[in-house]
Order: C-alpha cells, then sequence, then structure tokens
C-alpha cells in the first residue's frame, strides 16, 4: 500500500475464526503476512505455512503496537473482549497516520452485543441491520462487546483521512474451521459438554428464544469480502458510527429447536438417557464451561448467549456478494458431537 510489493498483513489470532480466515489470505498470495501467537509449536507451524510470526499475547502492548505501525492491513479475531489489545492496535495506527501511512483495521465483535438476555423465557420480533447504524448506536453501554466498539467507531471517525476501521459482527458461529489449530466453535460444543454431563439435551430456560447464526467457513470468506472492498474503497461510511457490518447466513435458530435436534442424535447414540430438552442448572455452570451471570467475559461461553435473542441482518456483505453457501446450523451438529463425544471418552 505505502511501498512496492505485497502489502503487510498481521492477523491477530489465528484460532478457530482467525485460522479459517487465515487459511483463505494463504492461497490468495497476495499479501505478506504476520501471524500472532503465544505458543511455540503454533510458531513454528505458522512459518512453515510461510507466515512471519508475532508470538505475543494480548497483554503485550509494546510487540502489538510495533506489528501495527509496520501493517498495512490488520485483522484482529483474537479477542472481543480485550480493551488492552485494541488500545495497542489504535495506538500503532496513530503512529502510521501521523508519519502519513494508510491502514485498513477489521475489528471482530459478535452479536453478543444485540442480545437481550431473555434466558430463553421469550422471542423477541426485533431484527437489528447493518444498514441501519442508528440501530447499534442506540444500544446500552452494558451490552456485551459494546464499550470497545464504540471506542473503535470513534478512532474510525478521528482517522477517517489515513485509516479505513470496519467492525464485524457474526452471531453463533459453527461448523468445522479449515484453520491449522482449533477448529471446534464454542457456543454450541459448550451446550453438548453441558449435555453429556447432565444426560439431557441442556437449554437456557425454555429455549424459546432465537439467534442468527453463520458457518465459520462463509465467515471467513466475509473477512475477505470485506477486505478487498475496503482496499477497493468501496463500503464508505456514511456517519461517524457506520462501521459496523454483520455477517449471517439467512438462518435462525430457536434455542428449544437446537436443543431437540441435538437432544435426539445424541439419544439415538446412546449417549445421554433422555432426549427430552431442560434447562441447565444455575448452580452447575461454571461446571459445563459457562462464565456463571455477572462475571467477566473470558475464554469461556457467556451463558447469556445460547439463551436470548440476537438476529441481524447482513445487508452490506451481500450488496458487495457475498453469499453464505455451506450447509446450515442443523447439518453441521454431527461433527460437533463427534469431537465432543470423543473428548470424554
Amino acid at each position: 500500500m505505502d511501498a512496492p510489493g505485497k502489502p503487510k498483513l498481521l492477523c491477530l489470532g489465528t484460532g478457530y475464526v482467525g485460522g479459517s480466515v487465515l487459511q483463505r489470505l494463504l492461497e490468495e498470495s497476495s499479501y505478506d503476512i504476520t501471524a500472532s501467537t503465544r505458543r511455540d509449536g503454533h510458531a513454528e507451524k505458522l512459518r512453515h505455512l510461510g507466515c512471519q510470526v508475532l508470538q505475543a499475547s494480548l497483554d503485550d502492548a509494546d510487540a502489538i503496537t510495533k506489528a501495527v505501525a509496520d501493517s498495512d492491513i490488520i485483522i484482529n479475531t483474537a479477542s472481543s473482549d480485550h480493551p488492552g489489545s485494541v488500545e495497542s492496535t489504535l495506538k500503532g495506527i496513530r503512529e502510521r497516520s501521523s508519519a502519513g501511512k494508510k491502514t485498513i483495521y477489521i475489528h471482530t465483535s459478535g452479536t453478543g452485543v444485540l442480545d437481550d438476555r431473555a434466558g430463553g423465557e421469550q422471542r423477541d420480533a426485533t431484527i437489528f441491520t447493518d444498514a441501519k447504524p442508528d440501530q447499534l448506536e442506540a444500544l446500552d453501554d452494558e451490552q456485551a462487546h459494546r464499550r470497545i466498539d464504540k471506542s473503535i467507531a470513534r478512532a474510525a471517525d478521528e482517522l477517517k483521512d489515513t485509516a479505513t476501521i470496519r467492525v464485524l459482527l457474526p452471531p453463533l458461529i459453527f461448523g468445522k474451521g479449515d484453520g491449522p489449530f482449533n477448529t471446534l466453535s464454542m457456543q454450541i460444543p459448550t451446550l453438548l459438554r453441558a449435555s453429556l454431563k447432565l444426560g439431557y439435551p441442556a437449554m437456557h430456560g425454555q429455549g424459546l428464544a432465537t439467534w442468527s447464526n453463520v458457518h465459520v467457513l462463509d465467515l471467513a470468506d466475509a473477512y475477505v469480502t470485506l477486505l478487498h472492498a475496503l482496499e477497493h474503497g468501496k463500503l464508505p461510511a456514511k456517519s461517524p458510527y457506520d462501521v459496523y457490518v454483520f455477517a449471517e447466513s439467512g438462518h435462525e435458530h430457536k434455542w428449544a429447536d437446537l436443543a431437540m435436534a441435538y437432544g435426539k442424535e445424541m439419544f439415538d447414540r446412546d449417549l445421554i438417557k433422555s432426549s427430552e430438552p431442560k434447562p441447565c442448572p444455575q448452580d452447575r455452570l461454571e461446571e459445563f464451561g459457562f462464565v456463571v451471570p455477572g462475571k467477566q467475559l473470558g475464554t469461556k461461553c457467556d451463558y447469556f448467549t445460547v439463551g436470548g435473542n440476537s438476529r441481524s441482518r447482513a445487508t452490506k456483505l451481500r450488496e458487495l456478494g457475498w453469499s453464505p453457501s455451506r450447509p446450515d446450523v442443523y447439518a453441521c451438529l454431527s461433527g460437533d458431537i463427534d469431537v465432543v463425544s470423543h473428548e470424554s471418552s
């Protein structure tokens, strides 16, 4: 972008989503890629794949800032909820801006920001679309991811002359990834693990709420579609907070319907004693791998994100030509059940 040769692209995060995005970028061979990891074994594999490596944690502020300042493009799939790494990233982008260098930054958030915390007790008809950014701007600051998303939106407006910044918000992600490391999602496998321990298909409350969803490989395509659009000056921001981009498959699931589907298959395989969905006991959530309500979000699954309503429409990406085509969430349950059942055997 600022010098001859391939643009320098920094992948912050090479896990479930990031690994699949990295795979697409490597296949294109259009970028000089640096990928981040904390682990020695992962670093060795990334080098073997042809990447340079940033071996650092999200808390290594100086290392991230330096790597960002040396990169034309940054794609962050490492965490939606780590303020320090976002601050380090924005600091690096500001350094580039001060030097007159242009930058593209795609940050990963999630439609947990839309979740109404219904606890499985009701279905909400509200549907959010990224074609109406005022819907997102009206969200409460206490919603998941919200404070970081807003800080990035402010930076996008501040740096708009030299940096193009967008926030990608996937819904529930499912399916087998094709990256070099973790290929398993979080929300559904966490419910499956709870079901194995309980002996029946677990769900949050009565499972009446609805979420949008997306296959991880369609999502990886979405990142690349968005990146290419931004490289060519497409998808301009029409307002200071028009930075949000959804990425849903066109399908939704009601949590109770999902529980019935995996419950039937798990019962047919003799993995559980009953196929009738029931709520998770509140006093055992941490045992099942959920974040207990009221505690800080971390690497575990937030219990509210398997019980609330979060319905989104990816208008912008579809206008750019993105067309999700992988199997739906129900068709991919068998693969997750295979993995989770083998974990406990």
